[in-house]
């Protein structure tokens, strides 16, 4: 396996400024496969601003990143990426589709791993199951409560058994209890996507384990999830373990 496909996301010494405020510093981290990493920090330490560099919403001043070996800038696989960005929830408010709808939404750049309506509402379950929402299946999405909302993008974010999940403060809206469901739920994921049933599974994942990123302010949770972590601080990321 080369070195990409290994570690599906490298950070490698990051810079960013806004005007002549330095928000970014030297940051450089790498996810590999089958491995989650919390980033923790403060609001306003610069995780978001990571983000959209990550996603190429913003673009380089310093350093490199890649996507499975590519600068996001050039990077087209987004179907090999699950993604939920922060306060996207929002968006939903009054937004005329149901839940299931938004969910196998996610499905619609893998059709040909996921071919038939059948498996398509397997998969739409299974997601929302996981994300702890499976009441929630039908429903006007638009209607929804913030925290609801938060875990149907989840969910949407997760259907397709990306190879890459980013996710910006996944727990933005969710009372105490979501959010340990969450966290619980990110802590298994990668094992979870080590189940391989073969090709022909409607509910199984990709054989080759999920890498995630997971932008997050809440250190207590992130530490008893058992995850990799590391802190960004005064536009600095440091391994904590």
């Amino acid at each position: 396996m080369d070195q990409a496909a290994h570690r599906p996301l490298v950070v490698d010494d990051v810079s960013f400024s806004f005007e002549d405020a330095a928000v970014l510093r030297h940051c450089s981290l790498a996810v590999a496969l089958g491995e989650t990493l919390m980033l923790v920090g403060e609001n306003g330490a610069g995780k978001s601003t990571l983000m959209r560099l990550l996603t190429g919403r913003l673009s380089l001043q310093q350093g490199d990143i890649r996507l499975f070996g590519e600068r996001p800038a050039r990077f087209r696989a987004w179907g090999r990426v699950g993604f939920v960005s922060q306060g996207a929830s929002e968006a939903l408010v009054g937004f005329p589709a149901t839940v299931d709808e938004v969910v196998r939404s996610g499905l619609y750049s893998s059709t040909s791993r996921w071919r038939t309506p059948d498996r398509w509402r397997e998969r739409v379950a299974e997601a929302l199951q996981r994300c702890g929402a499976s009441e929630l299946a039908g429903r006007p999405v638009g209607a929804l409560s913030g925290g609801q909302r938060q875990r149907v993008l989840l969910a949407r974010a997760i259907v397709s058994g990306p190879e890459l999940l980013l996710l910006d403060e996944p727990t933005a809206a969710l009372d105490a209890d979501g959010a340990d469901a969450v966290f619980a739920m990110l802590s298994a994921h990668h094992q979870h996507e080590g189940h391989a049933h073969g090709d022909d599974c409607a509910l199984c994942l990709p054989a080759t384990p999920a890498a995630a990123l997971v932008v997050t302010h809440d250190l207590p949770r992130a530490q008893a999830s058992g995850c990799r972590i590391a802190r960004l601080e005064h536009g600095s990321i440091e391994e904590v373990r």
